[in-house]
């Protein structure tokens, strides 16, 4: 069970589009895989914790994995995996780029 506050930090990004990389709109396509499209997004916790370790980062939703929230982290340039029972993820289909809270 995961606490309220909890997410994880996964390895550093290889490889991707500069658009991504900076945090910009992009959506991603191959023969192999699906249409991803990454859309700017801001993360509210249900119960939110002392210290937020996603405020003011620059997010950009990936999708959904088992009961994980998927983020791309454009400053660290990493993945990161929010529980999605502790947190309502808050897109922004208008920006064509993400700008920290």
């Amino acid at each position: 069970m995961f606490a309220s506050t909890s997410f994880t930090k996964c390895s550093r990004a290889s490889g991707g589009s500069a658009r991504t990389l900076s945090g910009q709109t992009a959506t991603a396509r191959s023969r192999s895989t699906r249409s991803l499209r990454l859309t700017p997004a801001s993360v509210r916790w249900l119960v939110p914790p002392a210290t937020d370790p996603l405020a003011r980062r620059c997010l950009l939703y990936m999708g959904q994995s088992d009961a994980n929230l998927v983020l791309y982290d454009a400053g660290s340039h990493s993945v990161v995996r929010v529980p999605s029972a502790a947190a309502v993820l808050v897109l922004d289909t208008e920006a064509t780029a993400c700008s920290p809270d």
